[in-house]
């Protein structure tokens, strides 16, 4: 599913680059829009709506809530739940800034591309499946 998402966006960046130019915000927020476009066709949108800030997390993070399940016992057939905490993008990312000296490793919001590209090199680094 991870690698449909990945080629959407990329279908997505080469139909509007209008958008894709514009500020790194712009370009989340839209992405987003797109993504949630295909998720609702794809019927994979849970019907309710759901705040980050409401769930019970089992340890949460700088950008992720996890939930284990089943939450009492994490076993090797157990599945991890990690939530990204939507508020400013889709995770971090580092960014090189050369605006001091010596330049430094700063984190910024994601993009959704990003994202997904993030996770599917450590679906493949850790022949894992997200």
């Amino acid at each position: 599913m991870l690698r449909t998402l990945l080629d959407q966006l990329y279908d997505f960046h080469q139909n509007h680059e209008e958008v894709t130019t514009g500020s790194r915000e712009s370009l989340i927020e839209a992405e987003s829009k797109e993504v949630r476009a295909f998720a609702a066709q794809e019927k994979l949108l849970n019907a309710q709506d759901c705040i980050f800030a409401d769930l019970e997390f089992d340890h949460i993070g700088a950008e992720n809530g996890i939930i284990l399940s089943p939450r009492d016992n994490l076993q090797s057939e157990s599945l991890v739940h990690k939530i990204t905490n939507p508020a400013d993008g889709f995770g971090l990312i580092p960014k090189v800034s050369h605006a001091s000296e010596p330049d430094q490793i700063e984190l910024i919001p994601a993009t959704l591309m990003e994202y997904i590209q993030r996770w599917l090199l450590c679906e493949e680094v850790f022949q894992d499946s997200i």
